[in-house]
């Protein structure tokens, strides 16, 4: 409840009753010694609880998040796989096999150049969804430590210390990553295929690319980006990064036997050792970074491109484009923003209901690369095409719209 200055507004008490109310309560509350509750954050900042414990201030109530991983940039070419045996499975053109996924996700360079592709990667994307979306928690983070020297104790063991070091984290670490294992055990597998090559690598049976070997580059490794939003979900208030590389792949435990389950228990949740290298935190230069590998899996995410091709999505709107999208974080106001494909934003919010991978993909559906359509009938309007390409999509408009109207409101 707050007053207000507009002599036209209806209150519950009227403009002079409710103003008179809320200076009583602020009244009553100095009088108990915690100040005027509407200043209540600013009195926790500018002066003393002489009171003593006790503010009445909310505790802090961060969100979780994300954790985002960037995709390495192994050479599963046709040359490097087809020397082992494991591996040439991946040869598959069976575009919705685990093979040929997994093979996507960890090359991307064939993924987006070679035609090794498959409707449940996004070439775009610069991260791995399905450990996003599959992850349990992640421990390991180390805090940040200033080093410390100390002299030799004197007569009356008298002793001085002094800072003797950097706080930047420098070292190695292990973090453990402990995932949701779903159907299939695909993150087992995406592991045991990231780790042999690395392997494999080491030993000189597979080559990376050229620029990798010329820029002595590991091409194994992923930076991990952590996230953590506040209570809206709106903004970044903390961020922290890096670089990594799995070192363990928990295959025995699909081996183990009991006949207490038919079932397979042990693997439910698949935990992943990962060697990590530093690690950086509240540093402004990873929102850019951020950006920046955002940016080079999509050019059109670029500043100066993003606006023109893609659709900002407004908070209520990101419920109904789940897992669709690109991230973006705004460096001046540390706002974390989706943006989608504005002719895909459009055939939504004209009237498209349900787009799966079947229909988007289909011979008769429109181009929307680089938001352009090119639809086979000739239309330029984005739900025409869809109509047209969709028998009995168009009985979908009202409901369609209807649900436009909930967002909008």
């Amino acid at each position: 409840m707050t007053a207000t200055t507009d002599p036209n507004a209806v209150t519950i008490f009227g403009t002079d009753l409710e103003t008179a109310f809320i200076k009583q309560i602020g009244n009553i509350s100095r009088g108990t010694g915690y100040g005027n509750l509407s200043t209540a954050f600013s009195n926790l900042f500018k002066g003393i609880n002489y009171r003593g414990p006790g503010n009445p201030v909310p505790l802090n109530n961060d969100q979780h998040g994300f954790v985002f991983f960037t995709r390495p940039c192994l050479n599963l070419s046709y040359d490097n796989i087809s020397s082992n045996r494991m591996f040439t499975p991946m040869l598959t053109d069976n575009p919705l096999s685990l093979q040929r996924i997994v093979r996507a996700y960890l090359d991307p360079r064939a993924n987006q150049f070679q035609n090794i592709t498959t409707p449940l990667v996004d070439p775009l994307n610069a991260f791995i969804p399905l450990l996003s979306n599959s992850l349990i928690s992640m421990g390991g983070w180390p805090d940040v430590n200033a080093q410390t020297y100390t002299t030799k104790s004197g007569m009356l063991n008298e002793e001085f210390s002094m800072i003797d070091g950097t706080a930047r984290i420098l070292n190695t670490w292990d973090s453990t990553i402990n995932l949701r294992n779903v159907k299939g055990d695909p993150i087992t597998f995406l592991f045991l295929v990231w780790v042999f090559y690395a392997t494999m690598v080491y030993i000189g049976r597979f080559n990376p690319y050229m620029d990798m070997i010329v820029d002595n580059e590991i091409d194994y490794n992923t930076r991990i980006y952590r996230i953590v939003l506040d209570k809206s979900k709106q903004f970044v208030t903390k961020i922290a990064s890096t670089i990594a590389f799995p070192t363990v792949v928990p295959l025995g435990a699909s081996f183990n036997f009991t006949d207490d389950h038919p079932l397979i228990r042990d693997i439910d949740q698949v935990s992943i050792q990962f060697r990590c290298m530093g690690a950086e935190y509240y540093d402004p230069i990873i929102v850019q970074e951020f950006n920046t590998v955002v940016a080079m899996f999509n050019p059109h995410m670029a500043d100066g491109l993003r606006q023109s091709t893609y659709q900002k999505l407004t908070l209520s709107e990101r419920m109904f484009f789940n897992y669709s999208g690109y991230p973006y974080i705004d460096p001046n106001t540390f706002e974390f923003q989706i943006w989608i494909d504005k002719a895909i934003y459009q055939a939504w919010m004209g009237g498209a209901l349900h787009m799966d991978p079947v229909i988007v993909n289909s011979p008769n559906m429109p181009n929307i690369a680089n938001g352009v359509w090119n639809s086979s009938t000739g239309s330029s309007n984005p739900m025409s095409a869809l109509t047209n390409a969709v028998p009995g999509l168009d009985s979908l408009t009202k409901k369609a719209q209807a649900i436009k109207n909930l967002l909008n409101q």
